[in-house]
């Protein structure tokens, strides 16, 4: 898949005033600079596959895992993140230069948390395809 789709994911999150308010650590591909703020999103690809036809591909299917991740034992904030994340990402059409985005939506949802000596980190997000 083109690195163009994963950009504009990643773009279109990060260009969201709201979001950055709610998230002040940033939209990141795939993993947060060490000193990062929380909460912060983390967008990540997790499954991808081309439809090829006789000269090339028809299209290309991806999914993406979506998460707002915070150092916080209460999921408010990063509940407040993931919602204002889902919203951009539903609410209109993705622009990718060179691509025409079918469908963008959410297949499932996740969440939990883990402890780190007395830190909490808590985890929410979903799969988008």
């Amino acid at each position: 898949m083109s690195t163009a789709v994963d950009a504009a994911i990643v773009a279109a999150l990060q260009a969201d005033a709201t979001l950055q308010g709610l998230a002040p650590g940033g939209v990141w591909p795939d993993l947060a600079p060490e000193q990062a703020a929380t909460p912060y999103v983390i967008v990540t690809l997790e499954d991808h596959s081309d439809v090829p036809e006789q000269v090339g591909t028809a299209f290309e299917q991806a999914t993406y895992l979506v998460s707002v991740i915070d150092k916080h034992t209460d999921a408010a904030a990063a509940n407040a993140a993931y919602n204002r994340a889902h919203a951009v990402l539903t609410s209109g059409p993705l622009t990718v230069p060179g691509y025409h985005v079918m469908d963008l939506r959410r297949l499932s949802r996740t969440r939990g948390a883990e402890r780190d000596g007395p830190i909490v980190w808590r985890f929410v997000g979903g799969l988008y395809r």
